[in-house]
């Protein structure tokens, strides 16, 4: 799942437990993990969150986060937007091609939302 602000993966670090949430950094605040922390009011919980590349700024996404952005649209029939669940896609697939999950695993993805996101950018039309 994608971690903006930080709260909606506290909210299932504490109700799953650590392991089992992978969190992805999305670049909205500079220490993510502090930020987790904070929210989960311990500084001792083990966190899994996923740095990934950003891009060339918060609102410019990797050729990744775009490309995974059109696999869940052609593949799926969901639509993603670029800035948060976008991220957390092209980390979920690099994830997924690096063997980081088993054939049996379940993986949830969470999408959290923000679809108008994808009016700021009209390159994911082709």
């Amino acid at each position: 799942m994608a971690a903006g602000s930080g709260a909606t993966a506290a909210g299932l670090v504490r109700a799953l437990g650590p392991e089992r949430v992978l969190a992805v950094d999305t670049g909205a605040v500079d220490d993510p993990e502090a930020v987790l922390r904070h929210l989960l009011g311990d500084e001792g919980v083990e966190l899994r969150l996923d740095r990934v590349q950003v891009g060339s700024g918060y609102e410019h996404p990797q050729p990744s986060v775009l490309d995974a952005v059109r696999q869940f649209l052609r593949s799926e029939g969901i639509v993603l937007e670029v800035t948060y669940a976008g991220r957390a896609a092209a980390a979920l697939l690099d994830h997924y091609r690096s063997g980081d999950f088993a054939p049996d695993d379940r993986v949830v993805f969470v999408h959290t939302g923000g679809v108008p996101g994808l009016f700021g950018h009209p390159g994911l039309g082709r």
